[in-house]
């Protein structure tokens, strides 16, 4: 979208500016709560898959999948007090 100085300021020009900036200051408080769980359930999984796919074949795959839901849920659990702290203070 290119800006024209001599064109009239609309409700929709000013919404395509301030949704965006909008919505970016909404998500900004999880980023924290992503890179956690995106670094770390990872290599959880991926040793739970060295591990168990090694010993178990598919069986163990599927269980280091399982783990890696579980790594995943308890890195996202862990982050969330202080989120909800900075967040509602």
């Amino acid at each position: 979208m290119s800006f024209d100085p001599k064109s009239p300021v609309t409700h929709r020009s000013v919404l395509t500016v301030a949704v965006p900036i909008m919505l970016s200051n909404i998500s900004e408080p999880m980023i924290g709560v992503i890179n956690t769980a995106v670094i770390v359930s990872p290599g959880i999984y991926m040793l739970a898959w060295w591990l168990l796919e090694a010993r178990f074949g598919n069986p163990g795959l599927w269980a280091a999948l399982c783990v890696f839901f579980a790594a995943r849920s308890l890195t996202f659990a862990s982050r969330m007090p202080a989120l909800e702290k900075r967040a509602f203070g």
